[in-house]
């Protein structure tokens, strides 16, 4: 099965990055865990902000970036940004005010980022199209309602960097209401923007709820210890029936169009949570006879993706940490994404999984 797909792997998510901050006036001393987690997201942001600002400094503040990926023909196909930054001004919100104001200027981002992603995974070309023109005025108007207010010193210099990061995803998405081509599309979706960390900063710093973990195009809804079974194997260059040790996975297809195969990477866990394991590898069983005329798994449909591990490998009481997921489309190409913590945590099937 030929992957048109740009990468054969993703690479892990990009860090978060730190900004020192100060507030306006003293605040009272947070409890010591939170205090911990706000200066690790602290730490990071300063990285990545004054990448920005070098690059700022040395553009004028609008960047057009078009990645090497593509040809002569398709570098358009990867080009995205060319905005100039807003600035935070308007009326000065109050510590108070601040979070509700937030929450309301990005509510309207996650589902129209994850229909967007969710096309891209099915390889829906004109699905794309519609739901990026959704996500980009989303986004714009994210940015554009941040920088009307002005905001408290706690959070004002990471509020820029997020006001910037939804301008370049609405740029981003400005690319994909018009892009055919199915690797720039997979490309631009998955892999392109990477946030900075600003916006943990801001929420933590605001209390508020963390930001919501993108949609999965799959949802591993069971997970069942299957004990032995019988698998082929390689054996000196021969395919041989050999006893394996099985676990299914129950997922559902969870974008608006049918796809062929689904495939998740997972690592094995001790009981401990220590990684015993990496790379392994479950795949659905929905290839037909004719392997040119696969079955197809509709929209919402469930199947069973089964891993076959070598039984030495595995003891009672290891556990699993999906790590990447994989789907065939109908046209035969792959798109695949790295799973992020937020987004295996959010499956209680995969977290209380045990084998037995």
């Amino acid at each position: 099965m030929e992957a048109r797909h740009g990468g054969a792997e993703r690479a892990g998510r990009a860090g978060k990055t730190a900004i020192a901050v100060s507030g306006p006036k003293p605040q009272p001393s947070p409890k010591p865990k939170r205090w911990i987690a706000l200066l690790v997201v602290m730490a990071v942001l300063a990285a990545a902000a004054g990448g920005f600002l070098w690059r700022r400094s040395q553009t004028g503040g609008s960047v057009l970036n078009c990645s090497h990926q593509g040809t002569s023909v398709t570098a358009k196909d990867y080009c995205y940004g060319g905005f100039t930054p807003l600035e935070p001004s308007g009326e000065r919100l109050s510590e108070t005010q601040a979070g509700p104001y937030f929450t309301k200027a990005v509510a309207d981002t996650f589902a129209a980022d994850d229909a967007v992603r969710l096309a891209a995974a099915a390889g829906d070309t004109k699905a794309v199209n519609a739901a990026a023109e959704k996500a980009r005025d989303a986004a714009n108007h994210a940015a554009e309602t941040l920088a009307s207010r002005t905001w408290p010193g706690s959070v004002t210099k990471a509020m820029r960097m997020v006001i910037v990061e939804y301008q370049a995803r609405a740029t981003i998405y400005e690319n994909l209401t018009k892009n055919s081509n199915h690797e720039a599309i997979d490309y631009m979706a998955f892999d392109q923007f990477k946030d900075s960390g600003a916006q943990d900063l801001v929420r933590a710093t605001l209390e508020l709820d963390p930001e919501p973990a993108p949609a999965l195009p799959v949802a591993v809804t069971a997970v069942r210890d299957a004990g032995d079974c019988t698998a082929y194997v390689m054996k000196n260059g021969k395919a041989v029936q050999a006893t394996r040790r099985c676990v299914d996975f129950t997922v559902t297809n969870r974008t608006k169009s049918a796809i062929s195969t689904i495939l998740l990477k997972f690592n094995l866990l001790g009981a401990d949570g220590g990684i015993r394991r990496t790379n392994l590898t479950a795949i659905s069983s929905s290839l037909a006879e004719d392997s040119d005329n696969p079955a197809t798994i509709a929209s919402g449909a469930s199947v069973t993706v089964r891993a076959t591990l070598n039984p030495k490998t595995v003891e009672s009481g290891d556990r699993i940490a999906l790590t990447q997921w994989s789907i065939t489309d109908t046209r035969n190409d792959i798109h695949m994404d790295d799973i992020t913590a937020a987004q295996a945590a959010a499956s209680a099937a995969v977290g209380d999984f045990r084998f037995r």
